[in-house]
C-alpha cells in the first residue's frame, strides 16, 4: 500500500472513529435526559461536553495531516486520490452534520430551576467557543 494512501487512511479512520464515538455519546445523554432536571443531569452533561471538546483538540492536527496527505493523494494518483478525498470528506462531513444537530439538541435542554438553566447555558458556550472546558 502507497504511504500516502495508508496515511491519509489512518487519519480519516481515527477522524471517523473519534466522531461516531461523540456521536454515540451525545445520543445516549439525549435518550437518558430529555432534560436538565437535576444536578446529575447537569455533571451528564458536563461529561458529554468536555468528552466532546477533548476529541474536537485531537480532531484538529488529525485533520491537519489528512488534508495534506489527501493533497498528496490527489498529486500522486489523479482521480483516483481525489475519489479517496471525497468520499472519506463527504462520509466525515455527514456525521459531523447529524453530530452537530445532536449537539445543539444537548445545549437546548430544557431545566428544571433557573440556576440548573444558567449553569447549563454556561456548559454550551463553552462547548461552542472555548478550545478546553473550564467548567
Amino acid at each position: 500500500m502507497d504511504t500516502t494512501l495508508a496515511l491519509f487512511l489512518a487519519c480519516y479512520v481515527v477522524l471517523l472513529a473519534i466522531t461516531a464515538w461523540g456521536h454515540r455519546e451525545i445520543r445516549a445523554f439525549l435518550d437518558g435526559t430529555p432534560a436538565i432536571a437535576d444536578s446529575q443531569a447537569l455533571e451528564r452533561f458536563k461529561q458529554v461536553a468536555r468528552h466532546n471538546m477533548y476529541g474536537a483538540l485531537v480532531q484538529i492536527p488529525l485533520g491537519i495531516v489528512g488534508l495534506l496527505a489527501g493533497l498528496g493523494l490527489v498529486v500522486r494518483h489523479g482521480l483516483v486520490g481525489l475519489a479517496w478525498v471525497l468520499a472519506a470528506n463527504g462520509l466525515l462531513y455527514a456525521l459531523a452534520k447529524q453530530m452537530k444537530a445532536l449537539e445543539l439538541r444537548a445545549r437546548s435542554l430544557p431545566a428544571s430551576s433557573t440556576e440548573l438553566q444558567r449553569q447549563h447555558q454556561h456548559i454550551g458556550e463553552v462547548w461552542v467557543k472555548r478550545p478546553l472546558p473550564d467548567f
